[in-house]
């Protein structure tokens, strides 16, 4: 949690930390994180292709693996059939949806529809990880607006610019068109929040993403004490542990040391030598035609 990979109250660490009450037999779920599709519509540079199908056309159209490298995809549908066979589901609170592209996909109207036979909706939470870009169906607003209460949380690391290449190759006119259509089929149940992975190259950014998320969702509901953006760490490739530490010392004076982002940073290990990190860009940046020293120019002499 000190370095950003998940925070005490995200939904994965809430499961972990909670305990049920002696109500609930052994081995029944209270809370579901549901990712059995890897279906989505980016190939964003923190990703892969094991949660993105996008990722996987894009290896092979650029030879990074060949068609016998990629793991055989199981039909969802066929993990969705084997999980709902385990449980009686009756003590089930809150449902996570990842992905892939959670809206992209059919598991998150059938499992509704299968719990709605087991339990009312009214008495589920809901939480749906989305890159913002792809609007759920009539069916699942439908479904969605039957809960006790929705939270979307929005993957989105910049604006404009720095979004498309982040999230490559969503465009974010797209992105905020979906957003006012998810806003405007909501019902009083709804929480958005944006979820920024921090890497090396969007670390001054921070503040554009947490003024745009303010103003474009400041007619939503807000619990108090609660969040509207969050920062969360890269790793792999795009690793935020490649910042060097003049990086580092610039983010802490622009933000104070008791920003999130400052904090993150001050807890995290350094990996001085960023040659896998710039080659992963370059690599990409020449596959896909783009050029992050462009996209980024504040980043550049860093890593000079």
């Amino acid at each position: 949690e000190r370095s950003g990979v998940y925070g005490k109250r995200s939904p994965r660490a809430l499961a972990s930390s909670e305990v049920p009450d002696d109500s609930v037999p052994n081995y029944e779920p209270v809370r579901l994180e549901i990712t059995i599709d890897t279906t989505c519509n980016a190939a964003c540079l923190i990703c892969g292709p094991w949660h993105s199908t996008t990722w996987e056309k894009q290896q092979l159209k650029f030879k990074i693996r060949d068609v016998t490298q990629i793991p055989t995809r199981v039909d969802p549908n066929i993990w969705l059939d084997k999980f709902t066979s385990m449980y009686s589901f009756k003590y089930v609170n809150s449902i996570s949806f990842l992905g892939g592209e959670p809206f992209k996909s059919e598991i998150p109207v059938k499992f509704l529809q299968f719990i709605k036979k087991v339990k009312p909706l009214t008495d589920i939470r809901l939480h749906f990880q989305t890159n913002g870009s792809i609007q759920p169906s009539p069916q699942l607003i439908e479904l969605i607006n039957e809960s006790n209460r929705v939270i979307y949380n929005y993957s989105l690391d910049g604006i404009n610019k720095q979004a498309e290449y982040l999230r490559y190759p969503l465009r974010w006119k797209k992105i905020l068109n979906t957003l006012e259509y998810i806003q405007n089929n909501d019902v009083n149940n709804a929480i958005h929040t944006v979820l920024a992975t921090m890497t090396p190259l969007n670390l001054l950014r921070y503040n554009e993403v947490d003024q745009w998320a303010t103003e474009f969702f400041s007619d939503s509901y807000r619990p108090p004490n609660s969040f509207i953006l969050r920062p969360n760490r890269a790793i792999g490739n795009m690793d935020l542990a490649f910042t060097p530490i003049e990086l580092r010392k610039d983010v802490t004076r622009l933000y104070g040391d008791n920003h999130p982002v400052s904090k993150m940073l001050s807890n995290l290990e350094v990996y001085h030598d960023p040659k896998e990190f710039l080659s992963y860009l370059n690599l990409w940046d020449q596959n896909r035609k783009t050029n992050w020293r462009e996209i980024f120019p504040e980043i550049v002499k860093y890593f000079e």
